[in-house]
């Protein structure tokens, strides 16, 4: 465990992170003083998305301001969706040219590496990713058009603003975002990009289909899946007044998201978290190793659901082994957790119900296929799941 991450969870969390989310899905037993453990590697499955055509668009001028209920508006510059090239002139700021061309600002700071402050020099030239623009048709949902486009669940919440339950609207229009990019260079390793870009190493392969023992060749485009965590968005909370030059926006120290008191449980079993097979149990195993939870075989992409009502405590993939890992916190002392995701569609802090989608059945982390790993805590002691889970049903 890192001190970070430690940080992250709160003093009343650190003791379970020690315990129960370590390494992976079994820990050494404590009979035992030392076991052996194995790192599988990832199966690439996911077909890598194309990349997008880049269009050049030379811009040296800050966009029209006009006013209008005493503020100003700013009209974005219609570029066709892609990637447009923008020459950075005398006054520009990544805010300005993310007005002007309708795209967030998180999208022109990723795309192009931009660190805090964010300074702009005259004739830098800027990727802006020009999203692609969806309307929502009967029975669509936001993981399914996620997949049709081959971008991140998460990329299409981001970029527009979602809040659980993500619910959509017929009609309804939504950004979606460009991906993002690498041209392999000589002396680049798969395990050196991911680093780079701080993104996980297996979703990497995975989503441009690179098979063991994972070469690639100097020219070669990889997609990039989403970093994690994303560095800070910084945007002013209001347009600059008309007539005056909007200035580099400096970042402030982000404070961390308080996490509320759990709301009160809906029942006495916790609802299971996906539907499938449980194929590793709770307890000890081979060579001292022990499962503090269980893993249940799933497909990939199959909605993984809060066991009870409750608050996340924790999104993260900071600890080895656990891959994108959700920790939430109940009523009466109670912790689940959820390891191995694809996708994780919520944040620490939020406010969850019982079934409530919070991510997808993946295989990140130190599994080869499909799963969850799923642990139920009364304060920092691990209980077998399956003592507390529900009658499994058809219906899930």
């Amino acid at each position: 465990m890192t001190t970070g991450f430690g940080k992250a969870l709160g003093p009343g969390l650190i003791a379970l992170a020690v315990l129960s989310l370590a390494a992976c899905a079994t820990h050494p037993s404590r009979t035992k003083s030392q076991a052996r453990a194995t790192q599988a590697k990832p199966t690439p499955t996911a077909t890598a998305p194309r990349a997008a055509p880049v269009t050049s668009v030379t811009a040296t001028t800050i966009p029209s301001e006009s006013s209008s209920a005493g503020g100003a508006v700013y009209a974005p510059t219609p570029v066709a969706a892609g990637r447009a090239v923008h020459v950075v002139a005398r006054g520009d700021t990544v805010y300005a040219i993310s007005r002007r061309y309708g795209v967030p600002v998180r999208s022109i700071i990723d795309h192009n590496g931009l660190r805090p402050p964010f300074p702009l020099k005259v004739g830098q030239r800027l990727r802006v990713p020009v999203p692609r623009r969806h309307v929502v048709a009967r029975k669509e949902t936001v993981y399914g058009i996620s997949r049709r486009y081959g971008v991140p669940l998460r990329g299409v919440i981001d970029a527009n603003g979602l809040k659980p339950p993500y619910a959509l609207r017929i009609g309804q229009e939504l950004l979606i975002p460009v991906q993002r990019d690498h041209v392999v260079a000589k002396g680049d390793t798969v395990y050196s990009i991911s680093r780079r870009y701080g993104v996980e190493l297996g979703e990497l392969v995975r989503f441009n289909r690179i098979r063991p023992p994972y070469t690639i060749k100097p020219a070669q485009r990889l997609v990039l899946p989403e970093s994690r965590p994303p560095a800070p968005v910084i945007e002013p909370p209001t347009a600059p007044p008309a007539g005056k030059t909007l200035l580099a926006v400096r970042p402030a120290r982000a404070a961390p998201v308080a996490v509320p008191r759990p709301p009160p449980r809906a029942g006495n079993k916790f609802h299971w978290p996906v539907k499938g097979r449980v194929i590793l149990g709770y307890g000890p195993k081979a060579d001292g190793l022990h499962n503090d939870g269980i893993n249940i075989k799933a497909p990939r992409g199959a909605p993984v659901r809060a066991a009870e009502n409750g608050v996340v405590a924790y999104t993260g993939n900071e600890l080895r082994g656990f891959g994108n890992l959700i920790l939430i916190k109940h009523a009466g002392g109670w912790v689940t957790a959820y390891a191995h995701a694809d996708q994780v569609v919520v944040r620490r802090g939020d406010k969850v119900r019982r079934g409530q989608t919070i991510g997808r059945v993946g295989s990140t982390g130190n599994v080869a296929s499909p799963q969850l790993h799923f642990e139920v805590r009364k304060g920092t002691q691990a209980v077998d799941p399956t003592r507390l889970l529900a009658r499994q049903t058809a219906g899930g």
